[in-house]
């Protein structure tokens, strides 16, 4: 079939890409803090996210996800690390149209407790090292609904004991592909353009590519490679399943780990959080845990994901007057969970 052609020929290139692109380990590039990953969903899926990033946290892995979120989002990570370190996330998005949405977000990695000596090895005190940055970027649909494409621009930090420095830290420029046959994406985003040295360091530009496969309508299989100078391409592989309407699981690989979690959503809810001018009433919970990775943070990368209600109200798709002709414009909602979703199925079916 057309399609299974397409999927393995999509897989060969990637890696393909891994190969051609393979060099030196990551060692010391600058901005290793930006490549952990971020969302419970994403690392339970191997970090393969780049086609499939939706949400407030797309603003991180490829701000074409943004374009065509429906409703606002507010999602906050929190995992600990090796040692004393521990990583966070928080972010925020906020749907402007049908067609696009604007996101910030903040994402750090923390050390502290780390032991300070000289040539001597004599025991100088503790220091600790912080590294943050502040992203923000907007997504939208064009051409009616056959692609994405995404801008974001971010702001380094970085401090080591009493020493810091921080400026800008570049452009994202994403696109994601419409759905071929309801069944394939496509995903391209280039990070880092423009960035300036901080602390003397140099930040390399990133080329990420992506795939996102949809066999039956609850799986997804998705794979992803990142390109960076001086880097081996590891490429990366996940898959989410949705076992009930509230419940996924999710699985991931790459070379050097393997990853398994959960998401659980929870609907009709009266939280204040969602009750702020804003309406809404869901709530997520996404886990993942690692295995296979070289200094043992395996477990405890957790997310917490508030969402307001779809912009778009059941009343306004059944006043349509030809349906057909607004497809387009609507398209996004045939996906989606809920009212909204089976409304626009039933509406649109049949064009």
């Amino acid at each position: 079939m057309l399609w299974m052609k397409v999927v393995v020929y999509s897989l060969i290139i990637i890696l393909l890409c891994s190969t051609l692109y393979a060099d030196e380990g990551e060692g010391g590039i600058a901005g290793n803090f930006l490549r952990y990953g971020v969302g419970g969903r994403a690392l339970a899926m191997g970090r393969a996210y780049s086609a499939f990033a939706e949400g407030s946290d797309a603003v991180y892995w490829n701000p074409a996800g943004l374009g065509g979120l429906l409703r606002w989002e507010l999602e906050f990570m929190y995992s600990p690390l090796y040692l004393d370190s521990h990583y966070s996330f928080a972010s925020f998005a906020y749907p402007i149209g049908k067609d696009g949405a604007l996101s910030l977000a903040y994402v750090g990695l923390m050390n502290t407790g780390l032991e300070q000596r000289d040539e001597a090895n004599t025991y100088l005190g503790d220091f600790s090292t912080n590294n943050w940055a502040v992203m923000l970027g907007y997504g939208r649909y064009l051409f009616q609904k056959q692609v994405r494409l995404g801008l974001g621009t971010k702001f380094i930090y970085e401090s080591v004991a009493d020493n810091s420095a921080g400026g800008f830290g570049g452009i994202q420029l994403g696109v994601i592909s419409r759905d071929f046959f309801r069944k394939l994406r496509f995903a391209l985003m280039v990070d880092g353009l423009g960035t300036a040295k901080i602390a003397e360091d140099e930040y390399p530009i990133t080329l990420r590519c992506g795939l996102m496969y949809r066999p039956f309508r609850n799986l997804y299989l998705t794979a992803d490679v990142d390109i960076v100078p001086d880097v081996t391409p590891m490429p990366k592989f996940g898959l989410e399943y949705k076992l009930s309407r509230a419940f996924y699981l999710r699985a991931g690989t790459s070379i050097d780990e393997f990853t398994a979690g959960f998401g659980w959503s929870f609907r009709g809810l009266s939280l204040a959080v969602t009750e702020l001018g804003f309406g809404g009433g869901e709530a997520a919970v996404d886990y993942a845990a690692g295995f296979g990775t070289p200094v043992g943070y395996d477990v405890g990368r957790v997310s917490l994901t508030f969402r307001g209600k779809e912009r778009i109200s059941i009343k306004e798709l059944q006043a349509v007057a030809d349906p057909c002709e607004k497809l387009s414009e609507y398209a996004v909602l045939l996906d989606k969970e809920g009212a909204p979703g089976a409304a626009a199925n039933l509406t649109f079916g049949y064009c």
